[in-house]
Formats: structure tokens, sequence, C-alpha cells
């Protein structure tokens, strides 16, 4: 039993580590650092697959409450993950929409002036 217990709360550890993880990077993703961001998701990736590796034959022997516990967790991975993901996409719009001008700006620039106008 306290095997199982250690178990979990070592599971749960993990989920918890990565649930700060995931709330540091939809701060970053909600103030516009996106350097950073980039940089805690390579932590974040690590630490899911670490879950992964203990989550697999724990499954089976936790208790209802265990399970519901680590679900609450679960759940608001999953809401963090689509509201940075919200933002990245939102980002990527106005980049978008910055070299789409850019690129007009430079079409205009680079095209010559037309000589049918005569200076008297």
């Amino acid at each position: 039993m306290t095997v199982m217990l250690d178990a979990f709360a070592s599971l749960l550890s993990y989920y918890q580590q990565v649930d700060s993880l995931s709330e540091l990077m939809l701060e970053m993703a909600q103030q516009g650092q996106w350097e950073l961001l980039i940089d805690q998701e390579k932590k974040y990736v690590f630490a899911v697959a670490k879950i992964a590796e203990h989550t697999g034959a724990m499954t089976a022997v936790l208790s209802e409450d265990q399970q519901q516990c680590i679900a609450r967790v679960f759940q608001q991975l999953i809401k963090n993950e689509e509201e940075v993901k919200r933002l990245m996409q939102q980002r990527l719009s106005e980049l978008h929409g910055m070299i789409s001008v850019s690129s007009k700006q430079h079409t205009l620039v680079m095209t010559p002036i037309s000589r049918t106008c005569v200076f008297r």
C-alpha cells in the first residue's frame, strides 16, 4: 500500500510540474514573450514525456479518488494548452499581416515610376 501511495505521489508531482510549466507558458503567451515561451516548451515536452513514462502502469492501480485528482490536473493542462494555442494562432495572424504589409511596401518601392509624366 505504501509503495502505491509513493508511486501516486510521484506521478502526481510530475503532473503538478507539468501544470506549473503550463501556467508559466500561458503567462508568457499572454505577455507576448514568445522566445521565452519556446524555451519553456522544451521543458514542458520533457516533463510530459516523464508523465507518459510513469502513467501507463499506474492508471490500472489508482483509486477512483486518485484518478479524479489526476484528471483535474489533466483538464487544466488541456485548458491551458488550448489557450496558448489560441494566443499563438493570434500572433501568427498578426505576423502574417505584418509580412503582407511589408511585402506590399517592398513591391511599391521596387516598382519603377512611370515615365508618362513630362515635367516642363
